[in-house]
């Protein structure tokens, strides 16, 4: 069941189970021809450096264009009305300045973080140029353009690896013992989203964004709340994973225990 938390912010939403839900039971299947993703997979291209992919985001700037003639109407909808400011790489000049000095970080230093990997006192880095580093530049694409803007940021925020899943949306991200589905895509098949343990009645089903079955590269370290806000635009929930390699290379997850005397 899809609730929303409030009717007038149709992007909060969250996908609740109405009855018991076993280990390894499928949650949500789309088949291949209604995800939104690369119309010439046997096409290289050079985006082993990015977390985008190019040719999925041109594709959604098509589609999105396409508005009501686009095959995929009412996902393009959908998007249409998510806002485009959750990002700090899409906030004002004012705003990233702001939120670069709230990390210890000057504007040099967060464009070449490779030059300076131990420049912020707090994390993430490269939070102000994100979105210019990876698609102006590695896809030459443009931030001007409003369909490439939406694609770009709609891609950053809602596929899953190389693919744009409608329904598969409503899941949100949470860690430790919320975490029970997980998700697999079955190229030229299916994406398919299965719960990973029993899910009871009136629970959120939950999958994440660092801890699934193929983010091994997120879930070895180096990648935790701070860098979820820089990709996604929200501080997750706890348990949360936080470092600080400028003091040692400290790394940490932070849990909240509600002490029963506090209830």
């Amino acid at each position: 069941q899809i609730f929303r938390y409030d009717e007038a912010l149709p992007h909060v939403a969250g996908i609740f189970a109405t009855d018991w839900i076993e280990p390894g039971e499928l949650l949500c299947r789309v088949p291949w021809e209604w995800t939104v993703h690369n119309p010439n997979p046997d096409d290289e291209e050079d985006d082993v450096d990015t977390q985008l992919n190019c040719a999925l985001i041109k594709e959604m700037a098509r589609q999105l264009q396409l508005g009501n003639q686009s095959r995929f109407g009412p996902y393009v909808d959908y998007l249409h009305a998510q806002p485009e400011n959750q990002v700090v790489s899409i906030w004002s000049p004012a705003g990233k300045e702001l939120f670069l000095q709230v990390l210890g970080q000057t504007r040099q230093e967060n464009d070449n973080a490779g030059r300076y990997p131990r420049a912020s006192n707090f994390p993430p880095t490269s939070v102000a140029n994100m979105l210019e580093g990876e698609w102006v530049r590695h896809c030459d694409g443009n931030l001007e353009d409003p369909w490439e803007r939406k694609a770009v940021l709609m891609a950053l925020l809602r596929a899953d690896d190389e693919i744009m899943i409608p329904a598969y949306d409503f899941y949100n991200h949470r860690n430790g013992k919320w975490h029970n589905a997980d998700t697999e895509i079955i190229e030229d098949i299916a994406h398919e989203t299965r719960a990973t343990r029993r899910i009871a009645p009136g629970e959120q089903i939950y999958i994440s964004y660092n801890f699934c079955t193929h983010c091994s590269g997120r879930a070895v370290g180096g990648y935790g709340t701070a860098e979820m806000f820089r990709d996604y635009g929200f501080i997750e929930n706890f348990p949360q994973r936080w470092h600080y390699y400028n003091f040692d290379e400290i790394e940490f997850d932070l849990h909240h225990i509600q002490h029963p005397a506090m209830e």
